[in-house]
């Protein structure tokens, strides 16, 4: 019977089971399309498979090649119609693209069986297409094109095995010499086995004879350290003559030289290899500060500037100062970080009486202050204004001061303006224009001085009318406009201004500081779409005007139009694409978009146009902060120090960013750059206890006692002491703590940080008697010790005296609330002691703590694991209660009903034995009043009352009238009524 088809549930003929006949394979394919219609494709794809595998036996290869090239159209990656494709091409000899059939990851896709055949099939393809690139090596026609088919060849041999490639390029180095096939076997090697050896003696013979050595970068930077420094400079030398613009030979040649102290020629080679890369910041690096930060081979810094500074000395002992001044400049231009090269300039310009200069060398030097002779340079611009301010009285003497010759009259006003002289400066100003009744320069003198000083607000008045004296002098001077509008901005009023300009404007409508000036007063009145029009206006008819595009920029971004920003910033760029602002603004609008790629783009781009400029790097390191690109702002924040290696304050904030985000090894580097770019003893003590504290974090035992050491040479303390001491203590030294501390207490007995120094120690040692009394003697001389707080409550915790603990926690927790160490003490504190001893809110205190924890350090799994272990513990015990609580209340209110049950028997006991009582009297025939018996009605009523007062008044006060009651009963029906009322109400 025949079987059904699962997909369409038709009959299904039997097939013959060898489908490899094209017969069968077309009775098949015939069967699919007509069963399901739905999967005539597939059936397509068997056609054409079925039909290519056809022509290949009969070694039809141009029919396969196309009917396999069908198939693939309708399923790219169909691996029978690779395979077919593969074969073919591999018998027609076209090895490439067989080699591209094969790449289809063919290998994963073919059954177990066939994986075998199918990889010697594929390495056949690349064998034959390297033997056909080796025949386009021959006839290359240049050496460009021979090396393109190298990195060909080179490609291919990495999907062939490493020794499998090796064989073939020791059979190619043979043929061709050590050319790309040796290269291409040392990086095999190096990059693919473990053979370095081999590698390293390769990469030396490629780059040793290689007709045109290229890319020599990594090999160099492969062998540097490997071989010694007279050997990379042989190599390198030979590289240089044979390929003269590798810039990495030159590189590494000067890397050689100055760790051989040879640094005339290292510093030859840097500038030979920065001239052929002017944009590479690290080079430039090298060359001239030499990673100022970090320790060289030889512990020293190289002296660039050293030889231009000696040469500079000694034409200055000659007199000649110009020429000395040359060399001067040329020692900065080699170490702009030179102090020696500042004060000698400084010293070459006094002699020359040149004040003004000598004062900004020497104030260049006070800046670098890398020297512990800094003060000399305070001394030397203290020296040079004294000089400079004899000079300028000398020369007032000699100007007459009733002259009237104007250049005099300047001159003097000049002289006096410049020590700071300002009423009698303003009177020859005054004197001056009364000379020139037409120069409004000696007014605009005289406003721009009343407008210079820290009083400038109360001459706000003045100094407008003394424009405006020189505005009737020249009434369209642009330079007294602009002053005048700026002054009234200053003051508010820019309805003033505006008024001005408008007026002006009517007067020429091509005035482009009209429009200029009327832009910027509307943007302080924040009327954005009138001011973005005259800005318009003024780049329309002026467009070099780089203010007004500047300030239309600044309008756009204060106004929150981030298109309007983008547009002008690209305008900006057309106009002057080496402008950082325009790209940097780009950056800013795309940032704003929400386009966090497009702005990383923009602002590298703004840091490429500017790679000198460390304030660049910096801001595009804060901006990388805050979109979370930390590796990219630890780059930048890396560049700008770089671009400035002796800014102390730069360094520590760089350290404190690296330790912040736990790259503490590299926080130590910058603390100690830190250390050496200060010589204020107060900065360098800061620099090297942070130094301290993260080598202490990071491990490096040796550098943080090494650290407090140098910090303890500078200023004895007693802090710095027991901070040092913490590094001892961890590195197994307690003893040496314990020795050390007590020379120092008998010298310093009033030291609490000691005392708590040799508790740790004794901590430590586990002499916890010791330790406790000393915790206890820095308190009583500190009172509230931070230090001492934590120590004893560690102390106290180790010794499971938890309401210690918890109670010094909570005197540590008054100091320092944030104390992720403490908080995390004193909730095990808290657990332990609800285990051992429960306490109402332990559970609660610990939860709460551990939740403070978390706030303060969310990416800790501890803290999150000890809340969700609390919070269990918690639920268990409420689950425990609520279990236990039901228990006791099912057996209370068991105990409830039988003591119900019991007092009912109770009562039921006693109206019987009343009955027992009065049944005899209540049978008497004698006529009973009804009065009395409904007395007594009441009284049996009151025997349901709870207790049993009821039926003890009834006896008390109905006593008599029951006696009564009983000698005068009858058998009347009347009273056997009352009777039967009776029975019921005591259940007869």
């Amino acid at each position: 019977m025949a079987k059904a088809c699962p997909p369409c549930n038709q009959p299904m003929d039997p097939i013959p089971k060898n489908r490899g006949s094209s017969i069968a394979r077309f009775v098949f394919v015939a069967w699919l399309a007509a069963a399901d219609p739905a999967r005539a494709e597939d059936a397509d794809i068997e056609k054409w498979v079925g039909s290519a595998t056809a022509a290949l036996a009969r070694r039809d290869y141009a029919k396969a090649i196309a009917d396999a090239k069908q198939a693939q159209e309708l399923e790219r990656a169909e691996h029978r119609s690779l395979l077919v494709l593969g074969k073919a091409y591999l018998a027609l000899g076209d090895f490439k693209a067989a080699d591209a059939a094969f790449e289809f990851d063919l290998i994963q896709k073919c059954p177990e069986a066939e994986e075998k055949a199918v990889a010697q099939l594929e390495r056949q393809a690349l064998l034959g297409r390297i033997g056909l690139l080796e025949k386009e090596i021959a006839a290359a026609p240049d050496a460009k094109a021979e090396e393109s088919r190298w990195k060909t060849i080179a490609g291919l041999t990495e999907r062939v095995g490493a020794r499998e490639a090796i064989d073939l390029y020791t059979r190619l180095i043979a043929e061709y010499g050590p050319n790309w096939p040796l290269r291409a076997r040392a990086d095999v090697r190096h990059y693919h086995t473990d053979d370095h050896p081999q590698a390293r003696a390769d990469y030396q013979r490629y780059l040793l004879e290689a007709k045109q050595p290229v890319d020599v970068e990594k090999p160099l930077s492969f062998l540097d350290g490997e071989i010694g420094d007279d050997e990379m400079i042989r190599i390198c030398t030979a590289v240089i003559g044979r390929a003269p613009n590798e810039t990495a030979a030159y590189e590494e040649r000067g890397k050689a030289h100055r760790k051989k102290g040879a640094m005339a020629r290292a510093v030859a080679d840097l500038r030979r290899a920065y001239q052929m890369r002017p944009n590479d910041q690290g080079l430039r690096n090298q060359l001239v500060w030499m990673q100022g930060h970090k320790p060289l081979h030889r512990g020293r810094r190289p002296d660039l500037a050293g030889p231009h500074l000696e040469a500079a000395r000694k034409l200055a002992k000659e007199g000649k100062h110009e020429k000395a001044i040359n060399e001067c400049h040329d020692a900065r231009n080699a170490d702009p970080e030179c102090y020696d090269a500042h004060l000698l300039l400084g010293d070459c310009r006094m002699a020359l009486k040149q004040y003004e200069k000598a004062m900004e060398a020497y104030t260049a030097a006070e800046n670098l202050r890398a020297h512990q002779d800094a003060s000399w340079a305070i001394v030397q611009i203290t020296d040079a204004r004294d000089a400079l301010r004899k000079e300028r009285a000398a020369r007032l003497k000699d100007v007459p001061a009733d002259s009237t010759d104007p250049a005099l009259v300047r001159t003097r006003a000049l002289l006096l303006l410049e020590d700071k002289d300002s009423k009698p400066a303003h009177a020859e100003f005054r004197r001056l224009a009364a000379l020139l009744p037409k120069d409004p320069d000696p007014l605009l003198s005289i406003g721009d001085d009343l407008l210079n000083g820290d009083q400038r607000k109360q001459h706000f008045a003045e100094a407008e009318a003394v424009y405006r004296q020189a505005l009737e002098r020249r009434p369209d001077d642009v330079r007294i406009l602009r002053r005048l509008w700026d002054l009234q901005s200053d003051q508010d009023r820019e309805d003033a201004v505006i008024a001005d300009c408008t007026r002006r404007i009517g007067q020429d409508d091509r005035f482009a500081d009209g429009y200029f000036a009327r832009a910027r007063a509307k943007a302080g009145l924040k009327q954005w779409a009138d001011a973005i029009e005259d800005a318009l206006k003024t780049l329309e008819i002026d467009p070099t005007f780089d203010e007004a595009r500047r300030l239309l920029l600044e309008i756009h971004t204060r106004a929150k139009n981030w298109d309007g920003v983008e547009a002008t910033a690209r305008a900006g760029l057309a106009y002057d694409p080496n402008d950082v602002t325009w790209a940097w603004a780009l950056g800013d609008a795309a940032w704003e978009k929400k386009d966090a790629s497009g702005a990383k783009g923009h602002y590298q781009h703004a840091v490429g146009l500017d790679p000198y400029n460390g304030e660049t790097y910096g801001n595009f390191a804060e901006l990388a902060v805050k979109a979370g690109w930390i590796p990219l702002a630890i780059e930048n924040y890396q560049k700008q120090c770089d671009c400035y290696p002796r800014d102390f304050e730069m360094a520590v904030r760089f350290g404190q960013f690296l330790a912040h985000q736990g790259e503490y090894k590299k926080a130590t580097l910058q603390f100690e750059r830190a250390a050496a770019a200060t010589s204020d003893d107060v900065s360098r003590e800061n620099a090297l206890e942070e130094l301290g504290h993260w080598h202490y974090v990071v491990g490096n035992h040796p550098e943080a006692v090494g650290a407090y050491d140098r910090l303890l040479a500078i200023r004895d303390n007693d802090y710095i002491r027991w901070q040092r001491s913490l590094v001892l203590v961890e590195a197994g030294k307690a003893r040496q703590v314990v020795d050390e501390t007590s020379a120092g207490i008998v010298r310093y007995p009033d030291s609490a940080f000691l005392f708590v120094a040799r508790a740790n120690a004794y901590r430590s040692m586990e002499q916890t008697d010791k330790s406790a009394a000393d915790y206890t003697a820095a308190l009583g001389l500190k009172g509230e010790c931070a230090e001492a707080l934590r120590g004893f409550a560690i102390l106290r915790a180790g010794e499971n005296r938890h309401s210690e603990t918890i109670e010094l926690c909570d005197r540590y927790l008054k100091i320092d609330g944030d104390d992720t160490g403490i908080l995390h003490l004193r909730s095990f504190a808290c657990l332990k002691r609800h285990f051992s001893s429960p306490k109402r809110g332990d559970l609660e205190q610990a939860l709460a703590g551990w939740k403070k924890c978390r706030e303060l350090d969310p990416k800790s799994a501890a803290f999150k694991r000890n809340c969700e272990v609390t919070e269990g513990v918690m639920q268990e015990e409420k689950r425990q209660a609520s279990a236990e609580m039901a228990r006791i209340t099912a057996a209370a209110e068991q105990a409830a009903r039988l003591e119900r049950e019991a007092e009912q028997r109770r009562r039921k006991l006693a109206e019987q034995r009343f009955l027992e009582a009065t049944e005899p009297q209540l049978h008497r025939k004698r006529e009973p009043k009804p009065d009395f018996v409904d007395q007594l009605v009441e009284a049996l009523h009151n025997l349901r009352a709870p207790d049993n007062s009821g039926f003890q008044r009834m006896v008390d006060q109905n006593w008599k009238a029951g006696a009564e009651l009983q000698r005068n009963m009858n058998e009347d029906a009347q009273m056997n009524r009352r009777l039967d009322e009776i029975g019921r109400k005591f259940g007869k």
